[in-house]
């Protein structure tokens, strides 16, 4: 594809939306690349968002995370699959109890977006990425999942990329 035609592609594009776990960094450094294209965006007035569906940090995480690396972001412009999963649940299951399987974080982030957490008796169950995973946990997941409680898969991945590999 020629500039010209990739300029004229890219014209109409008004906001990207980009993902971040093995996109614009890997672990805790940033690709080469980031930089250039986050000022390339800016200076072609572009908006930029970011996206991630690993749910083993929360929002406020991921904000940090990229002011660490020099990238300023209002929380306005992160998004987490915790945070859709939140929305998701609020529309599909008001008020109905939520077994999950997720690291404090997501549970912090599911909670500030007023979901009901419930470990007798719940209706639905969220499995997230979940990084604290202990055995006990896991089964009772499952068994949820057995008696035909429907469940939402929150980070869809068969690989997280990290530092090393997968």
């Amino acid at each position: 594809m020629t500039q010209t035609a990739l300029r004229s592609r890219l014209a109409d594009i008004r906001c990207f939306v980009l993902d971040m776990d093995g996109t614009i960094y890997l672990g805790d450094r940033l690709f080469p690349f980031t930089r250039a294209f986050l000022a390339k965006a800016a200076q072609a007035g572009k908006e930029v968002c970011f996206f991630t569906n690993n749910s083993s940090r929360c929002a406020a995480d991921y904000v940090e995370k990229l002011a660490q690396m020099g990238i300023r972001v209002s929380p306005e412009r992160m998004l987490t699959s915790g945070q859709v999963a939140g929305a998701y649940l609020r529309r599909e299951y008001p008020g109905q109890g939520v077994f999950l399987q997720g690291t404090p974080a997501l549970r912090r982030e599911l909670k500030e977006l007023d979901v009901p957490l419930e470990e007798e008796h719940p209706r639905v169950v969220v499995l997230g990425f979940d990084t604290t995973l202990e055995y006990d946990r896991l089964r009772r997941t499952c068994d949820l999942v057995r008696e035909g409680l429907p469940y939402l898969g929150v980070n869809p991945d068969l690989n997280c990329p990290v530092e090393g590999g997968f």
